[in-house]
Parts: structure tokens; C-alpha cells; sequence
């Protein structure tokens, strides 16, 4: 169980960045076209951007893994890429509301980048000696 509690705030993210893409689309408030656009792909990248730096933070602080630990960017940051381009394209298949948009696919890459340089800068002198 000890090695269980570095992933807890990891889970409880993917859940609400999971939650955020089954949003209706009449749930989601309606404003001007410029106002959603950079409210939309500030939130696409603040989710990532998240989500990545709870993994990376979670995959460091566990000490059972020794191979996810040493390889933990790299195997994050595919992922997030990975996962971010399938919830798009999900979003666009599965929920009749909500549409694929390639720009919010970039947001995600953006924010999942964004999330593991800042990782790096935070942890740098404590993790890679």
C-alpha cells in the first residue's frame, strides 16, 4: 500500500480530465468565439499539463518500479501524447455534442510538454543527479 499513495492524486486527476471530456456540450457555457477558443485550449492544456507532472511525480517518488522510474519522461509524455489524441478523437466518435478538433489535440500535446519541462525544472536537483 505504500508505494499505492504516490499514484492517489495521479488517478484522481486522469478521472477528472476523463470527466471534463464526457461533458455535454450544452453543459459547457456558451461565449464569444475568441473568449472560448482561448478559454477551451487553456483548459486542454492546463489538464495535460497536470496530469503529466502528477504521473512523472508519482512514477519518481515510487521506488518498486526501478525501469518506470528511470525511463519516466519518456514513458509519460508518449503516453500523455497517446492519450490526449485518443480522448480527441473519442470525443469526436463517441459524443454526438462534441466534435474532434485538431486544435485542442495540439493543446494537449502542448500542455503535456508544458507538464514535464516544468517537472524537470521543479525536480531536476533531485532526481536527476
Amino acid at each position: 500500500m505504500t508505494q499505492a499513495r504516490h499514484f492517489v492524486l495521479a488517478i484522481v486527476w486522469l478521472g477528472v480530465v476523463l470527466m471534463m471530456y464526457g461533458i455535454h456540450s450544452d453543459d459547457i457555457p456558451d461565449h464569444e468565439l475568441w473568449e472560448i477558443w482561448s478559454v477551451d485550449k487553456f483548459g486542454h492544456f492546463t489538464l495535460f499539463a497536470i496530469l503529466v507532472h502528477l504521473w512523472l511525480t508519482s512514477l519518481n517518488k515510487q521506488t518498486k518500479w526501478k525501469h518506470l522510474k528511470a525511463n519516466s519522461v519518456q514513458i509519460v509524455v508518449i503516453a500523455g501524447i497517446l492519450l490526449g489524441s485518443v480522448l480527441e478523437l473519442l470525443q469526436g466518435m463517441i459524443f454526438a455534442s462534441r466534435s474532434t478538433e485538431v486544435l485542442d489535440l495540439v493543446a494537449n500535446c502542448a500542455g503535456v510538454i508544458g507538464g514535464s519541462i516544468v517537472f524537470r525544472i521543479i525536480y531536476a536537483d533531485s532526481i536527476y543527479r
